[in-house]
């Protein structure tokens, strides 16, 4: 750990990482019926180093010719991204695809990830590729990335700014799709090391320790759903009609299975199981 190397080990010293937000999909496409399509997720900043995916794609060509490339994300570059392409003459290659917050769109049909970030704090994009099982090649940062990849197992980790091995390793993976799915496989276990129900307890056993405050899970979640516009008939209901035990249980269903839909030409959140199992009435859930 990078904090050690610089001040020596602490006993009071807790590292706890960021909790994936996503349900990890039971099911996924088997690699050998995946396109050979390649994809970029982030910010399209300096930080991010967007355009060493473009010069590793181009290398990647040259043994893999049927590549394609998306990228995912908006940012100040994006003018000089749309520029390299046309120069190449790689319009239909390369595919900028902009914000998508439905992550089954980006990952479920993809090969392979870059990631060629400069730094990292922690790197929850790679968790999310895991969850749908997708390898990552990505440059080597002093924090994050090299903590979440294990290189030549669910990934591989090359050098900072090293083009040519990223190129050389994304171009092995897509080439071996058997080798794909045995990545997707370790990775996939590992994202369900990093779930929320996993890494949230670590937390409250934290706050324990150190403060007299006593958490009340509850009203914990009760306040997030509140940031998120949640309709607040529904959670009045919700903490007034069921014991904490089920309240949890159905915060958490809350939280994972909702969908918002347009109903009669109104905005609504629906979430079957609330409906149907827990007879929560569909009007609570109208956003007003």
């Amino acid at each position: 750990m990078e904090y050690e190397k610089k001040f020596g080990k602490k006993k009071n010293l807790k590292v706890i990482p960021n909790p994936l937000r996503i349900e990890i999909p039971k099911k996924i496409v088997s690699h050998k019926q995946r396109p050979m399509k390649i994809v970029t997720v982030g910010r399209l900043e300096e930080g991010k180093q967007p355009l060493f995916a473009l010069k590793a794609f181009e290398k990647i060509l040259v043994s893999v010719p049927d590549a394609t490339l998306e990228i995912y994300g908006t940012g100040s570059l994006e003018r000089e991204i749309r520029e390299y392409i046309s120069k190449k003459g790689l319009e239909d290659r390369i595919f900028l695809k902009g914000f998508e917050s439905d992550l089954s769109k980006i990952y479920s049909d993809a090969a392979v990830m870059l990631l060629p970030t400069k730094r990292e704090t922690f790197g929850l994009v790679i968790l999310e590729a895991f969850a749908y099982g997708v390898p990552v090649v990505v440059f080597s940062t002093t924090f994050g990335v090299d903590d979440l990849i294990d290189s030549g197992v669910d990934g591989f980790v090359v050098p900072q700014k090293d083009i040519d091995e990223m190129a050389k390793k994304a171009a092995f993976l897509l080439l071996n799709p058997k080798i794909r799915d045995e990545f997707a496989a370790n990775g996939r276990k590992k994202a369900g090391m990093y779930t929320y129900e996993k890494v949230m307890p670590r937390y409250f056993d934290l706050i324990r320790q150190v403060s007299p405050v006593d958490i009340d899970r509850v009203e914990l979640k009760r306040n997030f759903f509140k940031r998120l516009d949640v309709p607040q008939p529904l959670l009045d209901y919700i903490t007034s009609n069921y014991d904490k035990e089920e309240i949890e249980t159905i915060f958490t269903i809350l939280e994972k299975d909702t969908l918002a839909r347009i109903v009669d030409g109104r905005p609504m959140l629906y979430n079957e199981v609330l409906i149907k199992k827990y007879n929560i009435p569909q009007e609570l859930f109208i956003i007003e």
